[in-house]
């Protein structure tokens, strides 16, 4: 066997440990929350395995979404193929990803637009994972909104929103912290009177509201 054999081999069992949650998954201690530990690795992966995620979802996925909803089946990390497939496809090779999905079955594609707000859902640590939504994904997501499938076009929609709830929520918070580290917050006194500060100053010598 050759190493380009051996990698698409492994290329294969990664993304079906991820589809089939096989391995041991992890969470934090004393909690229900796990995580697939392959679904994370194949999220971290690159565009090379691209190819290997399409083989996949065409073999496996679209056969078992054509019968039923494979979120409620034996694929059970679908959601972590998915989210790898259009994260990893949208930053590096849009174009690919949008044709392949727009080729296959709806079930796909409206599986995939589900998932696609889970990467980008925005705490004060970041985004899931790591970087915001780019232009080709809201592009792709307003065109299918814009389609005459009312399903998909529903689908697309709230996804949108989602992405534009997240993207307002991190703009309120960068927002609330360059106030806060220019000295831009406001205070209350002993009798509750709030006192805006002053950019620089502490507080006592702002003005009363």
């Amino acid at each position: 066997m050759t190493s380009s054999e051996d990698r698409r081999n492994s290329d294969r069992e990664l993304i079906l440990d991820t589809l089939l949650w096989r391995g041991e998954p992890s969470g934090p201690s004393g909690t229900c929350f796990v995580t697939s530990v392959a679904g994370v690795d194949l999220i971290k992966s690159d565009a090379s395995l691209l190819p290997a995620i399409e083989r996949v979802l065409d073999e496996v996925v679209v056969p078992e979404l054509t019968t039923g909803d494979a979120s409620g089946s034996r694929l059970r990390g679908l959601a972590y193929v998915l989210c790898a497939y259009s994260f990893i496809g949208m930053r590096a090779a849009p174009q690919r990803v949008i044709s392949f999905l727009l080729s296959r079955s709806r079930h796909l594609l409206r599986e995939t637009i589900e998932c696609i707000p889970i990467g980008y859902q925005w705490t004060k640590e970041g985004y899931n994972f790591g970087a915001p939504p780019n232009s080709d994904l809201r592009d792709f997501l307003a065109g299918v909104a814009s389609g005459g499938d009312e399903e998909l076009r529903s689908v697309a929609l709230r996804a949108l929103k989602q992405l534009d709830e997240c993207e307002m929520r991190r703009r309120k918070h960068e927002h609330r912290e360059a106030k806060r580290e220019s000295g831009e917050g406001t205070s209350t006194d002993s009798h509750g009177r709030l006192h805006r500060r002053a950019r620089g100053g502490s507080g006592n010598g702002g003005a009363k509201c």
